[in-house]
């Protein structure tokens, strides 16, 4: 889908709006991955609860910005779109992965990835998230769970 200039410029800030709202989380200046990483285990540590609420805003406010048509799902196409500008592009994998999330319709619902995130970074059982297994599939580096 082409994005008009007004469009992309909104979307540039709500970008810009997510990385200081949910990575930088306030703070200035250089943040390295230990420090990121180590900042959301104490945070997950300190209050899991909380560290969930966290990890479904930020997933769900991650899933909207890429979004494009607003509807609340992603097409096959659109899915393998938001892969691959990850730099993903093994094409018959990515269509086993909307096999898996599709509903009735053959959509994503951004409901189902967001709820397999948050899963997948606050359930004491590493293997429960089926997001995690397919994105070791594709080669997605995620932090190792301890």
């Amino acid at each position: 889908k082409h994005i008009e200039a007004e469009e992309r410029k909104a979307m540039s800030e709500a970008i810009d709006k997510w990385w200081n709202e949910f990575v930088f989380q306030g703070r200035t200046g250089e943040v390295d991955e230990k420090h990121f990483i180590d900042l959301l285990e104490k945070e997950y540590v300190e209050d899991k609860a909380k560290f969930e609420e966290f990890m479904r805003r930020c997933s769900k406010s991650f899933l909207a910005m890429v979004d494009i048509d607003h509807d609340g799902f992603f097409s096959e196409e659109e899915y393998i779109d938001l892969w691959k500008s990850f730099g993903r592009d093994d094409i018959d994998r990515l269509k086993t992965i909307t096999e898996e999330f599709k509903n009735e319709k053959g959509l994503v619902p951004i409901s189902v990835q967001t709820d397999e995130w948050v899963n997948y970074v606050t359930s004491d059982d590493k293997d429960a998230a089926k997001i995690a297994q397919h994105a070791f599939v594709l080669g997605v580096d995620l932090p190792d769970r301890k």
